[in-house]
């Protein structure tokens, strides 16, 4: 008898440890489950947090822009000589609802425009971006060839044939770029090189000369005849000749019908802030000033978070307070 209550003792006993194990494992696993809410719940707060953050960030670029736009519409409307921020490519920082705003403005005939630029000033791009001898040839030829109304062949181009020879079902526009991003499409075109390109293009400024008061150094070393130490001093002289709030002389050794100081009524504005978080973001807009009843006209606007823009101003690295 006493046996048989040892063995139904030890029995419950097994029991109970079972139930006991069972219950501690349900523990665990709710426990599991709420950590895992918990996370969930805080990933899910930071993204809305950072969310939040890159709009209100978006909304103080979009205020750079648009303020910097209100200071060129002001020496247009009230005919000043010059804006109190004027469009010279540099950065300053304007502080709004007590957040700090780098902006800038600079003229877009400080880039070469894709459909107006004689043969040389494309050649000298190339010859800048790293490319010889048969390479600058080709891509220049093929550059013209898509662009012009006929569809002649140049000694170095590519028409619809060598388009269709290279597996494109494309072939040459034979008509002006829409856009600088159109240019990736012409034969021969590598994103390497298209990103090299790029910040020194436009297809708005509609000149065939470039201005060099405020271009980057990319474009000014695409000008015939422009040494590279020629080029430093004029970059030297530019900087000092603007603290001092001097005109600009045109630069020493370049070929002068490539430049003009004159600008076209198309400007790029920039405008770029950081927040907590990590947040950054940059923008800019091209806009026509003067070419509506309102007094300028939007052409493009892009942002991109953590990142310049593709196209952002390129000229000196310089900021002012």
């Amino acid at each position: 008898m006493k046996r048989s209550q040892e063995k139904e003792l030890s029995i419950r006993q097994g029991e109970c440890g079972v139930a006991l194990v069972l219950v501690l494992w349900v523990i665990v696993l709710l426990t599991i489950i709420a950590i895992s809410l918990v996370s969930t719940q805080r990933t899910e707060l930071s993204m809305t947090v950072n969310t939040r953050q890159e709009f209100q960030a978006r909304a103080l670029v979009d205020a750079g822009t648009h303020f910097m736009l209100w200071q060129l519409l002001q020496v247009r409307d009230e005919g000043k000589q010059k804006a109190e921020w004027p469009a010279d490519g540099l950065l300053r920082v304007w502080s709004f609802t007590g957040k700090q705003v780098r902006v800038s403005a600079v003229p877009e005939t400080t880039r070469i425009d894709l459909n107006s630029a004689p043969p040389e000033l494309l050649v000298g791009l190339l010859k800048g971006a790293g490319l010889e001898g048969e390479e600058v040839a080709r891509i220049k030829d093929a550059i013209l060839d898509w662009r012009d109304p006929n569809s002649d062949h140049r000694l170095n181009g590519a028409e619809d044939a060598d388009y269709k020879a290279a597996g494109l079902s494309y072939g040459a526009k034979d008509a002006d770029f829409d856009s600088v991003d159109e240019l990736r499409m012409v034969l021969g075109m590598t994103p390497e090189l298209f990103a090299s390109l790029a910040p020194s293009l436009t297809v708005y400024s509609k000149q065939p000369t470039i201005n060099p008061d405020f271009a980057s150094p990319e474009v000014l070393l695409a000008i015939p005849g422009l040494q590279p130490d020629q080029l430093t001093a004029h970059l030297e002289l530019r900087r000092e000749n603007r603290a001092q709030g001097l005109p600009v002389p045109l630069p020493t050794g370049g070929e002068r019908r490539f430049l003009t100081q004159a600008d076209a009524p198309v400007y790029r504005i920039y405008a770029d802030t950081d927040l907590s978080e990590g947040i950054q973001v940059r923008g800019e807009i091209l806009v026509s000033i003067g070419s509506s009843e309102k007094g300028y006209v939007f052409l493009t606007r892009s942002y991109s978070p953590h990142a310049a823009p593709k196209q952002a101003p390129k000229v000196e690295e310089e900021l002012v307070e």
